[in-house]
């Protein structure tokens, strides 16, 4: 994982995140991107409340057609990467339920279904990085088999998409999954005998 410089910009937005956003707002008739937007943000604050509170730092905010990834840098301990990668599902849930409870479903739904995807096993998603956390004992096998397992759910993830997409459900989860499948093979291997390193965690 390709370290960056301190100095670089909090947010770093490309290209292609703005033609998506566009997109988007010409297709969103119903309001519903604004209340994914401050889902993400939740989502975003659930990561780095408990970044800081395992002591790690915040480097940048990069932001995608993919989504957003927070790249930090923290002490090599497995157990504290993955509460930073669990916040950002729990607080997307804690936050549906006070919306349930004040009856805003729309953001209630918002909350889970990105808490739900951020779940997947997929790398470089939450669920793909809590998986890695808790197969880092096993080592070099623990790696391949957590490689092997993001693939094969990005894969998954596709197919589903396409299934949707053939019988008239859109294309929205056949991208996510192209893109995941295409994330896969541009992810690079943490250095070995760093104990200070950079990490990436999707989370939104």
């Amino acid at each position: 994982m390709s370290r960056i410089d301190a100095a670089a910009p909090a947010v770093i937005v490309q290209d292609s995140f703005w033609l998506l956003l566009a997109a988007l707002l010409l297709l969103d008739a119903n309001g519903v991107l604004l209340l994914f937007l401050c889902a993400a943000a939740t989502h975003e604050a659930g990561h780095y409340l408990v970044l800081r509170l395992c002591g790690g730092r915040f480097l940048c905010l990069q932001l995608s057609a993919a989504g957003a990834v927070m790249r930090y840098r923290a002490a090599d301990r497995p157990a504290k990467r993955l509460c930073i990668a669990a916040a950002g599902p729990a607080a997307s849930f804690a936050a549906a339920a006070l919306a349930a409870g004040a009856q805003a479903y729309a953001f209630a739904g918002a909350n889970v279904l990105l808490g739900l995807f951020n779940l997947l096993p997929v790398a470089p998603l939450d669920g793909g990085t809590m998986l890695a956390c808790a197969l880092s004992p096993l080592g070099a096998a623990g790696g391949r088999l957590c490689r092997a397992v993001s693939v094969a759910a990005a894969a998954a993830l596709a197919a589903a998409g396409a299934a949707l997409a053939a019988a008239g459900y859109g294309v929205g989860v056949l991208g996510m999954g192209c893109l995941l499948l295409l994330q896969q093979k541009n992810l690079q291997k943490r250095a070995k005998g760093d104990t200070m390193k950079t990490y990436s965690g999707k989370i939104a």
